[in-house]
């Protein structure tokens, strides 16, 4: 074993000093929100709310843009994501459609398993009610 002199002992005890008296305040901290009552739990969301008004109010045109700009961005990346899996979606079918219609067999019934929630018949009867459908 190394051997530990009284200074780093010194700094062992005053860290883990430091991460005890954090844990106190962190349970203390829970202790209080449990005995919060309803009211006092929404007067001190109000006052969170009151506060983000307050720093709204207060931020500059630039700020604000800028603010704005980020959450227009953050949409159209969300929009990109939706397009980009609803083609990687229909890539997907057109395949599966492709490949049955060579072999000349129904697409909705190929391809429906893999994509339509169980239960959800509609589109085979439809399919099955069209004159000249063959299932293989």
């Amino acid at each position: 074993m190394l051997p530990v002199d009284s200074m780093q002992l010194g700094h062992v005890k005053e860290e883990l000093l430091k991460l005890t008296k954090k844990e106190i305040m962190a349970q203390r901290s829970l202790d209080r929100r449990a005995e919060e009552t309803e009211e006092k739990i929404n007067s001190r969301l109000s006052g969170m709310a009151q506060r983000g008004h307050e720093r709204r109010a207060e931020e500059t045109e630039g700020q604000r843009n800028s603010r704005l700009s980020a959450m227009v961005q953050h949409a159209r990346d969300r929009r990109l994501n939706v397009i980009t899996i609803r083609y990687k979606l229909f890539m997907q079918l057109e395949l599966i459609f492709t490949l049955n219609l060579s072999r000349r067999e129904c697409w909705v019934c190929v391809s429906l398993p893999h994509f339509s929630l169980p239960g959800n018949d509609a589109l085979f009867d439809i399919a099955r009610a069209t004159p000249g459908h063959v299932c293989m």
